[in-house]
């Protein structure tokens, strides 16, 4: 589901500012390699909206769930239409040896533009 999906998928931690891993149409709608865009932090890739997606990342982890289709990460609209951002903190709990935060999130964005 993750590799084959229309939808962009990033898997990020917005503690530690990092992209964890992307699927093949988020490589596609970013414009960038699977080793360029694990070298970016988040705030490299979404400069003029780290602040908000950080914001929306957390308040995900207190609801487990966020939806949103209005313009969070200007980023993202310049390079498709964008139309709907959805983040989820994922049930698993973290493993005892791991120094992450249990608030890991996944990003499904949604293009209503043509899939290349």
């Amino acid at each position: 589901m993750f590799e084959y999906s229309n939808d962009a998928i990033l898997v990020l931690d917005p503690d530690h500012d990092e992209i964890l891993d992307a699927n093949p149409r988020a490589y596609r709608l970013l414009s960038y390699t699977r080793k360029e865009l694990g070298n970016l932090t988040l705030g490299a890739l979404f400069s003029e909206d780290i602040a908000r997606l950080q914001s929306f990342a957390l308040a995900v982890v207190e609801d487990g769930f966020g939806w949103m289709d209005e313009n969070i990460c200007q980023t993202l609209v310049s390079l498709a239409s964008v139309n709907e951002i959805e983040v989820f903190r994922p049930t698993s709990a973290k493993p005892a040896n791991s120094t992450r935060r249990s608030y890991t999130v996944a990003c499904a964005i949604r293009s209503m533009a043509a899939v290349a």
